[in-house]
């Protein structure tokens, strides 16, 4: 879960997936805010604050997760880093949060699978492929895609 740093305020984001995290992130960071626990890759929310703020990594506190990115920490983790000023979350209609990450992944599906077109066929394969491989996979760990799938 990313740590805001502005002032004396130490605040805490705890980032659900798929509920707008890369939009807080840089409006934060454009208003002057310092963030913590936020890995960078070089895709989304890394790229843009590459580009926008050239930041290619953010400071790590405290024990870091296993098998998911500090970002998509468990409260068993963030209850750790000490104490924070202030705390928030956004939440999102479960189906909601799929269908993004559904749309999300559907060209990195297409490219791995050389689909050129996508048509409906295509898509509603995707779904059901997807769809699948979360729930048996979430079954074995509960991490499964940076948890991406886990409940809010």
């Amino acid at each position: 879960m990313p740590i805001f740093y502005r002032g004396g305020e130490r605040v805490l984001f705890s980032h659900i997936p798929k509920t707008a995290g890369t939009s807080l992130y840089v409006w934060f960071a454009d208003n002057g805010w310092l963030i913590a626990n936020l890995q960078l890759l070089n895709i989304g929310t890394g790229a843009i604050f590459k580009q926008r703020y050239q930041i290619w990594q953010c400071q790590m506190e405290g024990a870091l997760p296993e098998g998911v990115s500090p970002q998509h920490a468990t409260a068993d983790y963030f209850s750790q880093w000490g104490t924070f000023t202030s705390g928030f979350c956004l939440v999102r209609h479960p189906l909601s949060r799929f269908i993004s990450e559904l749309k999300y992944l559907f060209p990195a599906y297409c490219k791995k699978n050389k689909i050129k077109k996508a048509t409906v066929a295509v898509a509603r394969q995707y779904v059901q492929h997807y769809a699948e491989a979360l729930l048996s996979g979430y079954k074995k760990d509960q991490r499964i895609s940076d948890n991406h799938v886990r409940p809010q």
